[in-house]
């Protein structure tokens, strides 16, 4: 992948990860509002799980039909897939939730760069 789709990658992504923070924060002021505190490790598993949905979701905007809704559903069950961990009760769910969020969220980072590459208009 070239230089220029790592950074557009990492560029575009910006913006779609800061609209994700909205997630454990409406999670986080919904529970203030029925007067439950959730932990600080369910936030971090619901924020990391919002980020890597949103990472995975960005491709499907290069693509239409079914193969763009694969990249929809994709992302929300990669976000389910990595709080299972800590949802589950497994022993050190909380820093397995962050490992498996950190792989996926790479690889799909990654992904969508190439896929940037791959329409480069400025490219040879």
């Amino acid at each position: 992948m070239p230089l220029f789709g790592r950074q557009l990658a990492r560029a575009h992504a910006i913006a779609p990860l800061l609209l994700a923070t909205s997630v454990p924060i409406g999670f986080a002021a919904g529970s203030a509002l029925r007067h439950a505190e959730p932990g600080p490790e369910l936030l971090l598993a619901i924020a990391l799980a919002a980020f890597v949905a949103t990472l995975v979701a960005m491709s499907s905007a290069f693509r239409d039909g079914p193969s763009a809704w694969l990249y929809g559903v994709g992302g929300a069950l990669c976000g389910v897939a990595v709080t299972v961990p800590l949802l589950a009760d497994i022993a050190h769910g909380a820093a397995l939730t962050v490992i498996a969020s950190i792989v996926a969220g790479v690889f799909a980072l990654r992904a969508f760069g190439e896929t940037l590459a791959r329409y480069d208009p400025i490219a040879d």
